[in-house]
């Protein structure tokens, strides 16, 4: 887990994250300060992170997180989160905004934990639903924390396939566990 970073991931979340991301390449749907990122970059290929840096109803408007999540990544290159030219692209906007332009980009795992409303949830799922690879792997944060997640995640993609610690995880047809 990086050290010193907000967040309301777990160790064993963390751990997760980094499983499911190792080798691959990941969209992330809001990083906040970055932890999420960090963990996954520390196995993935790549990480695309989207996020507009304003926070929300739910994680509070706290201002600009861009600068420090900037800062997180910088002190945390020990990890070797910056072995690799481009690990960690970093997307400044709103999702409606940006994933149109990644149109072209094919990912193996979409991390989504932008709104914890059911609608935004949702939207969320549809704009990125193009952009996941025929056997991709989904993954909710603060599932059975906010009744947004899972209400917006089960009304696109049906139960999910696995549950660790608030982490949903759904699994494309055919992918392995």
């Amino acid at each position: 887990m990086p050290d010193k970073i907000k967040t309301a991931l777990t160790d064993e979340e963390c751990t997760v994250l980094a499983s499911l991301a190792s080798g691959k390449i990941v969209l992330e749907l809001g990083s906040q300060y970055g932890a999420s990122t960090i963990c996954m970059a520390a196995t993935a290929k790549q990480v695309h992170s989207v996020d507009w840096h304003w926070g929300d109803a739910y994680a509070g408007f706290n201002g600009d997180t861009l600068p420090e999540m900037r800062r997180n990544l910088v002190s945390h290159k020990t990890v070797g989160v910056f072995d690799r030219d481009e690990l960690i692209i970093c997307h400044v906007g709103k999702f409606q905004d940006v994933l149109p332009m990644l149109r072209e980009e094919s990912f193996d795992l979409i991390f989504v934990d932008g709104s914890h409303a059911a609608k935004d949830v949702e939207g969320d799922i549809r704009l990125a639903s193009p952009l996941l690879a025929q056997e991709g792997v989904w993954v909710f944060h603060d599932y059975g924390v906010f009744p947004g997640v899972a209400l917006g995640m089960k009304a696109v993609l049906g139960q999910p396939s696995e549950i660790r610690g608030t982490l949903a995880i759904v699994y494309a047809a055919g992918t392995r566990r």
